[in-house]
């Protein structure tokens, strides 16, 4: 039998990130990142609409981001965080 090679692996795992299946550990980091990138959306009264233009990103991806339907890249992350005027630190211990 052939064992599963490692890009094999990945491709299952952005099928399963592509098909909204997040991970406890996934949900655990991004869903607090998120609830407070949505807050401070909504205290600067942008819109969905208006932050994926000015990030460049197509119709209906914030949404998607903001209900765990998709994981921004960390490009994107840092970039959605900047664009609402948050600092995103990430710290390795």
């Amino acid at each position: 039998m052939n064992s599963p090679s490692p890009l094999s692996d990945r491709a299952a795992d952005l099928r399963r990130v592509r098909s909204k299946a997040l991970t406890p550990i996934e949900e655990q980091f991004y869903q607090p990142l998120v609830v407070q990138l949505v807050a401070r959306r909504h205290a600067l009264g942008l819109s969905q609409m208006a932050l994926e233009h000015r990030l460049g990103v197509s119709e209906g991806q914030i949404a998607k981001w903001e209900r765990g339907a998709r994981l921004p890249s960390s490009f994107f992350l840092c970039a959605w965080a900047r664009c609402l005027g948050v600092e995103l630190t990430v710290t390795a211990r």
